[in-house]
């Protein structure tokens, strides 16, 4: 079975036991808007799939993973772990679709922490993670995830215009930035006015007769936009935090348009 190649904040990599116990039982295609890491999608590995994400780099990396494997493979054979290479790779812009992805899977292996954060002016600026023995290529994870990939759909556009592929008894996983947490995965961030829309494309998917789930945190805000939908609290680390110690478990609401 596949799984992510790449780290993802938010990922929900380690909630799949408890997200499995509560999708329906059956579905036609499978929707990701908020693609991220993937990873409830490569556990499902859907016959038909339709994958966004608002990050070009991201999509790009997917892209190329599903239609180019051994030329990536070759590429990132090519890449070493250090500091200086870090930097060095980190500052370059490559043009190619194939060079790019290299630079996407170099940077979230040997970033601090695995995070993926731009700044205002869309650069990757997360300084390197000090791990000399870590290696950038898992081959077999991006040869096995190509497989996966082969029946997917991919996009990068606003994730409501994503949504408009859905049809009736299609399931979709919404995994927005949480409420009150870290957003910087595009320049452009996640507020509450996103959030309220977010809520209203999930009427959308309802009236539409889509199975439809989202997640996000157990806030005041979210209990009151969500008031009147299934849901159920699971508990979560997020893994945003530098230190181990402060990634305390958090609850977290997944809010379902079904009864689960």
């Amino acid at each position: 079975m596949a799984k992510p190649f790449i780290k993802w904040a938010g990922g929900k990599r380690k909630l799949i036991p408890s997200i499995l116990s509560i999708l329906p039982k059956s579905f036609n295609s499978y929707h990701e808007p908020m693609l991220g890491g993937g990873a409830l999608f490569f556990e499902l590995a859907p016959e038909r799939a339709f994958l966004n994400d608002y990050n070009e780099d991201l999509i790009n990396t997917y892209t190329v993973v599903r239609d180019n494997p051994d030329s990536l493979i070759k590429c990132m054979r090519k890449m070493e772990n250090s500091e200086e290479e870090y930097l060095r790779i980190r500052s370059s812009s490559p043009r190619s679709p194939i060079n790019k992805a290299a630079r996407f899977i170099y940077l979230n292996k040997l970033s601090f922490n695995g995070l993926y954060r731009v700044n205002a002016s869309g650069n990757f600026n997360v300084p390197y993670c000090k791990v000399d023995t870590r290696s950038p290529l898992d081959e077999l994870a991006i040869r096995e995830a190509s497989l996966t990939l082969q029946g997917a759909s991919l996009s990068s556009v606003d994730y409501l215009e994503a949504l408009t592929k859905v049809q009736e008894d299609d399931l979709v996983f919404i995994d927005p930035p949480y409420d009150d947490t870290f957003s910087n995965y595009t320049s452009n961030g996640f507020n509450k006015a996103n959030h309220l829309a977010l809520k209203e494309a999930f009427d959308y998917l309802t009236d539409l007769g889509a199975y439809a789930i989202v997640c996000n945190s157990d806030t005041p805000f979210v209990r009151g936009l969500y008031k009147n939908y299934p849901k159920v609290n699971i508990s979560d680390r997020f893994v945003i935090s530098a230190k181990g110690s402060s990634r305390s478990p958090k609850e977290t609401f997944f809010i379902t348009n079904f009864e689960f």
